[in-house]
């Protein structure tokens, strides 16, 4: 028998190779170590989140990366914020904090900020007798508003897909404080942008609350840098009588943590919403404690929750 017929009879008889199993096996090997080393490197501390922003790139190149994005999920790890044990009213401002500053500011002055939003107000009517009667009204409310950067251009709204109507511009506004643009014009440091928000608090009006207050409606309507948010979740946990409710749902369904301050008396709780993950700002919400004229202990009132948030160029689009 020659080698040729030599070799074709071993091949015959002996095994396939098993060299595919055994890469397999090897990667998992490298991909485990490789986990292990980036967790002993890693602060234990929450780390601070980065978003990444979206960029236009050529069909061809975005091809050609597909086989290396492909292998991020299994490397990159949720971040860890502070456990349910831990967490306080400032930690979890503080996460929110760090989560507004890793979002990059792209929104030149000549484009809109687009919020899309649901809200359940009604009116309310009280009788000469002190009874309080509900108004009719749809169950909710989608509110769409377009945002002018620039102050001296009309910003626009829309509510259940109505008609786009103006809403006043910052140099036509008769209380520019409390108008959107104001945020662009807000200190970075926590300690001046907390003196702002109890600035012009009339006397007769709970100082505390009514910050508070203020503090909610800059968040709902955000045209500020990511400098200027942070500031904002900072200086919230320096308000006297600001809690961590905790862990809750909002009425969409999504997983969040409650910062709240009582009011009434007790009676009822204003909460800001925060997403349990991202941190992001989902959007407020009123809580009756105790049996009131406006509502049972226990029942959700007006809430507001922010659906979408997106630059654009003109009022109208969508994003």
């Amino acid at each position: 028998m020659n080698d040729q017929n030599d070799r074709a009879e071993l091949a015959r008889l002996l095994p396939p190779p098993q060299a595919p199993a055994l890469l397999q096996q090897r990667q998992a090997e490298l991909r485990t170590d490789l986990l292990q080393r980036i967790d002993a490197a890693a602060p234990r501390a929450g780390r601070a989140r980065v978003r990444w922003p979206m960029v236009a790139v050529p069909l061809a190149l975005a091809a050609a990366v597909t086989a290396v994005l492909v292998v991020v999920p299994a490397l990159v790890r949720p971040e860890a914020g502070p456990s349910a044990e831990d967490r306080t009213v400032a930690s979890v401002l503080a996460r929110a904090a760090q989560s507004a500053i890793a979002v990059p500011s792209n929104v030149r002055p000549d484009q809109y900020i687009y919020v899309k939003s649901r809200n359940q107000w009604r009116g309310h009517r009280a009788d000469s007798d002190g009874k309080v009667t509900e108004l009719p009204g749809p169950e909710y409310n989608i509110v769409e508003s377009w945002l002018a950067m620039d102050p001296a251009k009309q910003s626009f709204s829309r509510m259940n897909g109505a008609p786009l109507r103006e809403t006043s511009s910052y140099n036509e506004s008769t209380n520019p404080r409390t108008h959107h643009f104001e945020q662009t014009k807000l200190p970075t440091d926590p300690d001046q942008l907390l003196a702002w928000l109890y600035q012009d608090i009339p006397s007769d009006k709970p100082r505390d609350l009514t910050a508070f207050r203020h503090l909610s409606d800059l968040l709902k309507f955000p045209v500020a840098s990511p400098a200027v948010l942070s500031a904002i979740y900072r200086a919230a946990a320096k308000i006297p009588g600001v809690q961590l409710v905790g862990e809750t749902v909002d009425g969409l369904g999504r997983p969040a943590l409650a910062v709240g301050f009582l009011f009434d008396n007790g009676a009822d709780r204003l909460d800001l919403l925060f997403h349990r993950d991202s941190f992001d700002f989902l959007g407020e919400r009123k809580v009756t404690l105790r049996d009131t004229g406006y509502g049972k202990a226990g029942e959700v009132r007006g809430p507001e929750e922010i659906i979408r948030r997106a630059v654009v160029d003109k009022p109208g689009q969508l994003p």
